[in-house]
């Protein structure tokens, strides 16, 4: 283990200093030499101007090599970090550090980041994220073993501060994707009394209250649409499903491989240490409660619901035909965006969004038989539906908490159903989101049994909500 804090130390020094300014501190250094040289060789200029100019340079030179050294010192705030948590008597990284095999471990690892930061440089630009960035994600999330270690740092670090735990009231936003989940969230996460998971806390999401230290302050940034171009837009404030990071790296039925994704078995070790992660973003975010959006939840809501039962899980659902036109569209998008620039493609791996894309993986919580395989095909997608939302309308009435959202009926009756729905999550609030309902003409031929199946379904999910927000 040490060895691997050694190796990640050092990575994260080189990513640090790349952050630092010393390109132009050390252009600044050269450029001052370069007129001190020029002063005192050139015949032309008188000594007194020479005695005026050179204290100037001088100062010029000293200031940026202080600067150069401070950006030098960042290589090892990692290090320093690590030995702050971790250094003692039985765990001696200090030491470790000074033995060739840790001398090896970190020129190695820290010549790896350098090329591969080289690497990511020449690759296609990202929106918002440079190749320093890109390097930083790709050693954090793609490999579970660094976040498990994360997590203990995490997780032993902050463990006096976490032992109490007091409002067990969060809301979990789950279900199909394109049913307005993001929104359901935003709005509810706009109360104010929510904790959630935010893009200020990627790509350490497994450890926010480390990465908020080492970042130090941040800002907002600028309002920009999200990636999927759907005309949502988001800064760095913003929350977003990032939580199945956690289930990816603990949860030994992660579904990592499978092209089909079934219902998790999720252990009770594993729900009693994700308790204490919602407490580390509790801890970190400062609020009370806590708010989850993450469509795969939909896979494990029977052993959320059971564990912690003093919270609510919603599940939005659409108009079928209209979830799957919207599902078949944002994965054509998808598809375009991630063969045009691998790291979005990466990216939405790393975070288990498999709704669509490249990499898409099909929800089928009781694993029924598929007929339709073709994404092109609308049936494909309508199946999917059918297959999830069957499944929710199932366990919605073995499970009180959890809850079938209307999205058509919160739209076009917000005022009846917004305050019930508040109510039902114990929030109070004086004004009313302002919900769009858009819908998209259907051009393609579908399958008239399975179109008839689902509207049942979608029938019998309004009935389900507007019963249980009575």
């Amino acid at each position: 283990m040490s060895l691997l804090l050694l190796a990640i130390a050092a990575a994260l020094g080189v990513l640090f200093f790349q952050w630092t300014p010393y390109s132009s501190f050390f252009k600044d250094i050269v450029t001052g030499i370069k007129k001190s040289v020029h002063v005192i060789t050139c015949s032309k200029i008188s000594d007194h101007w020479k005695e005026r100019c050179l204290p100037s340079y001088s100062i010029i030179i000293l200031v940026s090599s202080l600067k150069l050294l401070a950006a030098f010192c960042t290589l090892f705030v990692p290090f320093g970090a690590l030995i702050l948590f971790f250094q003692s008597s039985d765990f001696d990284l200090v030491s470790k550090s000074l033995t060739l095999e840790g001398i090896t471990v970190s020129t190695l690892s820290a010549l790896i980041t350098f090329a591969s930061l080289t690497y990511f440089g020449k690759q296609p630009a990202t929106q918002g994220y440079s190749s320093a960035s890109k390097l930083l994600h790709q050693l954090v999330l793609s490999h579970p073993a660094i976040g498990q270690l994360l997590f203990e740092i995490e997780s032993t670090s902050n463990k006096k501060q976490i032992t109490e735990q007091q409002d067990q009231r969060h809301v979990f936003v789950s279900g199909l994707a394109r049913a307005g989940t993001t929104i359901l969230m935003r709005e509810i996460y706009s109360s104010g009394q929510f904790s959630s998971l935010t893009y200020n806390d990627m790509p350490f999401v497994l450890a926010p209250n480390l990465w908020q230290k080492l970042r130090g302050k941040t800002e907002k940034g600028e309002l920009k649409e999200r990636y999927h171009g759907d005309g949502i837009l988001e800064d760095y404030d913003s929350p977003e499903a990032l939580e199945e990071v956690y289930w990816r790296t603990f949860n030994s039925d992660n579904n990592e491989e499978k092209l089909v994704l079934t219902k998790d078995r999720v252990e009770t070790s594993t729900l009693q240490s994700f308790a204490e992660y919602i407490a580390l973003i509790k801890l970190c975010h400062k609020n009370e409660r806590y708010l989850s959006k993450n469509n795969n939840n939909t896979l494990r809501l029977e052993a959320l619901a059971s564990h912690f039962n003093s919270s609510a899980f919603l599940v939005p659902f659409r108009s079928p035909i209209q979830q799957a036109l919207s599902l078949k569209r944002q994965h054509s998008f998808l598809c375009s965006s991630q063969a045009k620039d691998p790291f979005v493609r990466k990216y939405m791996k790393w975070l288990s969004h498999n709704e669509f894309g490249i990499d898409k993986k099909r929800m089928n919580p009781e694993g029924v038989a598929f007929s339709y395989e073709d994404k092109e095909d609308l049936n494909y997608w309508l199946e999917e539906w059918i297959a999830v939302y069957s499944y929710i309308l199932e366990i919605s009435d073995q499970h009180e908490s959890i809850l079938p959202i209307s999205y058509e009926l919160l739209c076009e009756e917000t005022e009846i159903y917004w305050p019930q729905l508040l109510n039902k999550l114990s929030l109070v609030t004086s004004t009313y989101p302002e919900l769009s309902l858009s819908s998209a003409p259907t051009e393609m031929a579908v399958d008239s049994e399975l179109l008839k199946k689902a509207e049942e379904i979608y029938f019998q999910l309004n009935d389900t909500f507007k019963q249980k927000l009575a």
